[in-house]
């Protein structure tokens, strides 16, 4: 046998087992969620803003466009470095481009949440996309200056997300709507759940700050 055939056999070997650690891990977390969401579906059963329809609407309405945000930041996840790579960098300048999207994330991070109660969480949850939108639209440029300055808005970007969101959600729940603050727990479940079966689109984000 082929020398070189022979030395790819554990490589082949290794890639084969990182496969299986893979999807074997991603059947037992997938079986966990299953079981969760069994339990989850029994509980919600018993309290009574499952049963309330304005509750359930509002629910919808805030998933809709927060699963839009959030898509918009998964999708680049898998092709981010692909891309780079395509572009001809090198995996140090690959690294430090996702280091400053990482570290703008940290520094720019703690200032979102008092711009947004000064400014509005509705108006800084469209400053969140016309950031993004910037940062995916320097992705079209090979040029290392445009890649460096789309990761520091998209740290900014994404230190929005998951502040100016959840802040006008909570907002909207206990002064637009006045709904009980206790229901807030249920929030992240029942859009889950139920999100999909809404007919009523955005209503709930037109309102409030």
């Amino acid at each position: 046998m082929d020398i070189s055939v022979l030395t790819l056999l554990p490589q082949a070997g290794n890639i084969v087992t990182m496969e299986a650690f893979v999807y074997g891990s991603f059947t037992v977390l997938a079986v966990v969620a299953l079981v969760f969401h069994v339990f989850a579906m029994k509980t919600k059963s018993q309290l009574s803003s499952a049963n309330n329809p304005n509750f359930k609407r509002f629910q919808h309405s805030f998933f809709l466009v927060y699963f839009m945000a959030l898509f918009s930041d998964w999708l680049q996840g898998p092709y981010v470095y692909k891309l780079y790579e395509h572009y001809g960098y090198a995996s140090n300048q690959i690294a430090l481009l996702y280091v400053v999207g990482f570290g703008s994330s940290v520094i720019f991070g703690t200032t979102t949440g008092p711009l947004a109660d000064r400014f509005g969480r509705k108006k800084m949850a469209l400053v969140f996309c016309v950031l993004y939108s910037f940062c995916c639209m320097t992705k079209l440029s090979p040029q290392f200056f445009w890649l460096f300055l789309g990761r520091v808005f998209g740290g900014i970007s994404t230190s929005m997300l998951f502040s100016t969101f959840e802040s006008w959600y909570v907002y909207e729940h206990t002064e637009t709507h006045d709904f009980p603050s206790e229901w807030l727990i249920v929030q992240d479940e029942g859009a889950n759940n139920d999100w999909a079966d809404d007919s009523h689109g955005p209503r709930g984000w037109r309102k409030g700050r």
